[in-house]
């Protein structure tokens, strides 16, 4: 059967989200052969919940000792998600621009970063939750047409009560080398656009991919990935801070 293993992870170590993701993959082996292209790849679906210092983690742009798309890579990835960064690329000629850009998907021709976070301040000063403070990046009227199209697909966050936010992200497909890359430039942009903004902080992550894959040409960077060790006290003082300031506020 070509169905995709399916994969839950809760981690409160964002290195170690990555890591259990990899060797899920690498563990279970589910080979597939994707599009025109024929690449090869092993294939995975998987859900990844992130907490307590993962959140610090991704917030302060760190990744991995393993990850390969660390320093000027990824901060060359995180102006992507720049406002300025988009209004300059995009005097740019069209023969030098990318298929598509997330921000662009995001923010033209709707600016729905914008209906977000009014969305949200919305949801803290009535106190309550909504789950239609949401943003989308597929173009129905283009994207079953053409052969790169968005692997991310949809952002929302929920308001959950003392100044904290849930956040969720979802993506129709993706490189298992991409991951920290997309989580640190996604969530850094969300915070600073929408969350912020309302007053609030992240105090959770859902990363939902239809098909985290590992290419065959990445294998032997996939084997060397290795969990890395934790500090059970960061943890306990973020719980403790967190528990301190929600009885103040209650």
């Amino acid at each position: 059967m070509r169905v995709s293993p399916t994969n839950v992870i809760n981690e409160t170590d964002f290195h170690n989200a990555w890591a259990s993701a990899v060797r899920f993959v690498m563990r279970n082996k589910h080979e597939l052969t994707f599009g025109n292209t024929r690449k090869r790849a092993y294939d995975s679906c998987q859900m990844i919940e992130m907490t307590g210092h993962a959140i610090d983690q991704i917030l302060g742009r760190e990744t991995h000792p393993q990850y390969q798309f660390g320093g000027k890579r990824l901060k060359t990835y995180i102006e992507e998600y720049d406002r300025e960064w988009l209004k300059e690329y995009l005097k740019r000629p069209e023969r030098e621009r990318f298929t598509y850009v997330y921000l662009e998907r995001l923010i033209s021709p709707v600016d729905q970063l914008a209906l977000m976070r009014e969305n949200l301040r919305i949801q803290v000063e009535m106190d309550v939750t909504s789950n239609q403070c949401q943003a989308i990046t597929w173009r129905p009227e283009e994207d079953p047409k053409m052969a790169d199209v968005p692997c991310l697909q949809r952002i929302s966050t929920r308001y959950i009560g003392n100044g904290n936010v849930d956040v969720r992200q979802e993506w129709r497909s993706r490189d298992v080398s991409a991951w920290q890359a997309n989580v640190v430039a996604l969530d850094n942009m969300i915070n600073r656009e929408v969350v912020e903004p309302a007053g609030c902080k992240i105090v959770r992550i859902i990363d939902t991919s239809d098909s985290l894959h590992v290419y065959h040409y990445d294998w032997e960077m996939a084997e060397m990935v290795k969990p890395v060790p934790v500090n059970p006290m960061v943890n306990n003082h973020r719980l403790k801070s967190k528990v301190c300031q929600t009885a103040k506020t209650s």
